[in-house]
């Protein structure tokens, strides 16, 4: 008589067991034929291959003997369960433990955020920068797994593939297990897909504005694009606070992409025109309105129905048409100038850009608050260049020249630091400049401090000698150690009540007041007036040290030494 037994892998598969009498099988992920032999004695136990993670090699051995269907589980690691179906029964001999289980949900991973948001600089190091966020999840979560790259057209690397998550740049990851896991691996496999899903989202959105020509490498702009991208997507009013020069008109223009609307982008300037013009060229003029109105003028907001109006430098509006901006935002309603006082509706969205700190304006009194409210649905900070390495080293990676290589490799060490800490006042429009002036024939490594100052200087409108280009014209003079550390100890001694005691005392005094006054002498950072003045890819150069020793070390020195 034979029997029949199905094996089952909760939620992915099963595999049914004929068995006769004198049959035994082991099932395992991999089962070893020394495995069987140690388990049953006989060779002619046949194996049968269960390609699951949550299956251990050898997991369990069904035998039928004498009529009767025995399991033994060989010491999987995550046991072996028999459904009992409704009405039948099963005798159990010489049981010492026995524990059942009823059904339950499946545990959860832990990390259920995901990982980390990936960063890259170009397309084509998107999966690499993927890859990095997922390896260093699963070390988080302790789970052993061998992640590899292919590309999308070729074949699997391992049969015995578990997670396949193609990537947007035409590339994929394959997430095998190394070694056995539990029920929960289908919801880490859940979260991965979403976390590859939202990577793949935010890297086609960078690639639309990159192809626009915005530089989008550095933490600090990829993260105001994302909070552009949203406001477009909710439709919030955007506020775009930052230099001259860094960017604002671009991510006014993705804005504008990422609302998906049919209608046009306009753009003024409200510093370039009157009070007069700007209120024609806002809303309109018929003929004869003003002066110079030798015909009628259709208004940026006539012209950006369903679309998008941008209006730079915002803070510079005169405060007499601020009235009619704020009617408009209120009602959608406007009037041409001249127009009889015939009222026009328009449907727009509005992105405003400045780079004064409009709120301190606004609470001097110089701009209206009740216009501040109706035009800052989402506030944006753009930072300024020079607090975005990143963004200049990829700016000039851009940049060809006649030799085949870019401009960032044709600096050599010292160049490359130079570049990063200067002060950059002028932004892109700057760094544009000091390309143009880049020597088409240069080599790699071939531009030194020297010649790279040489640029700066023909560029900058005030060309300053900064820490970093201190740190490559001239060597350090020796700080004075002996007098920081009287002072280290001093200020130890204030906020403890009693000198070095102990070698824990002598620890402290060294990591958190010495260390400080050191860096802040070496860097130059002792010479800032305040912490927000710090341009910290300068300060690193400076010491070669990295950003977090800078960080660190700088922010301990304001908060003690120049509170």
């Amino acid at each position: 008589m034979s029997s029949q037994v199905v094996v089952e892998v909760a939620g992915q598969s099963s595999e049914t067991i004929e068995l006769r009498e004198g049959d035994a099988v082991l099932v395992g992920r991999e089962p070893e034929a020394s495995r069987i032999l140690a388990l049953a004695g006989d060779p002619r136990v046949r194996a049968l291959t269960v390609s699951q993670p949550n299956i251990s090699a050898n997991h369990l051995l069904v035998r039928r003997e004498a009529g009767t269907t025995s399991l033994l589980d060989t010491g999987s690691r995550n046991g072996s369960w028999l459904r009992l179906p409704p009405g039948d029964r099963v005798e159990i001999r010489s049981a010492t433990s026995l524990q059942v289980r009823l059904p339950s949900p499946p545990p959860l991973p832990e990390a259920q955020d995901g990982p980390r948001e990936a960063t890259w600089i170009h397309r084509g190091d998107f999966h690499t920068g993927v890859l990095s966020s997922i390896t260093a999840w699963f070390e988080e979560l302790g789970s052993k797994v061998r992640i590899a790259i292919a590309r999308n057209d070729h074949p699997p690397c391992d049969d015995r593939l578990i997670g396949h998550l193609p990537l947007a740049n035409g590339f994929r990851l394959e997430v095998v297990p190394t070694r056995t896991v539990d029920t929960s691996w289908d919801e880490t496999l859940a979260v991965l897909w979403r976390y590859v899903n939202s990577q793949n989202a935010i890297f086609a959105s960078e690639e639309e504005t990159r192809d626009e020509g915005l530089i989008l490498a550095s933490p600090a702009i990829r993260r105001a694009h994302r909070q552009v991208v949203t406001a477009a997507q909710r439709g919030f009013r955007l506020l775009l606070i930052g230099p001259s020069g860094s960017g604002k008109d671009g991510l006014a223009r993705c804005y504008h992409r990422h609302s998906r609307r049919g209608g046009a982008f306009v753009a003024k300037n409200c510093s370039l025109l009157s009070r007069e013009l700007l209120r024609a060229e806002l809303f309109g003029a018929e003929q004869g309105a003003f002066t110079t109105a030798v015909r009628r003028i259709v208004g940026a907001v006539e012209a950006c129905h369903g679309g998008t109006l941008f209006l730079d430098e915002i803070g510079d509006m005169s405060s007499d048409l601020q009235p009619f901006l704020l009617t408009f935002l209120d009602r959608g309603e406007y009037e041409r100038m001249g127009g009889g006082g015939t009222v026009r509706s328009a449907d727009v969205r509005l992105v405003c850009a400045t780079n004064k700190d409009l709120r301190a304006a606004t609470v001097r009194g110089e701009f209206r608050e009740d216009l501040w409210y109706r035009i800052a649905g989402q506030v944006v900070h753009v930072p300024p260049l020079r607090e975005r390495p990143e963004d200049i080293e990829a700016f000039l990676r851009m940049q060809l020249l006649d030799s085949r290589g870019d401009q960032w490799s044709a600096l050599d060490g010292a160049a490359q630091h130079l570049v990063l800490g200067h002060d950059w006042d002028g932004n892109f429009r700057e760094l544009t400049m000091f390309s143009m002036r880049f020597p088409r024939d240069a080599k790699p490594q071939s531009l030194h401090a020297g010649d790279c100052r040489a640029l700066l200087h023909d560029v900058a409108l005030a060309p300053r000698v900064t820490a970093s280009s201190r740190a490559a014209s001239a060597p350090h003079e020796a700080p004075a150690v002996s007098r920081l550390a009287g002072e280290a100890v001093r200020h130890f001694v204030a906020d403890h009540g009693h000198d070095l005691r102990r070698w824990d005392d002598v620890k402290e005094c060294l990591e958190r007041y010495l260390k400080p006054l050191l860096f802040a002498e070496m860097s130059g950072a002792g010479l800032l007036a305040r912490r927000e003045d710090a341009a910290i890819p300068a300060l690193a150069g400076a010491i070669d040290a990295d950003r977090g020793t800078v960080i660190k070390h700088l922010n301990r020195y304001f908060e003690r030494f120049k509170k």
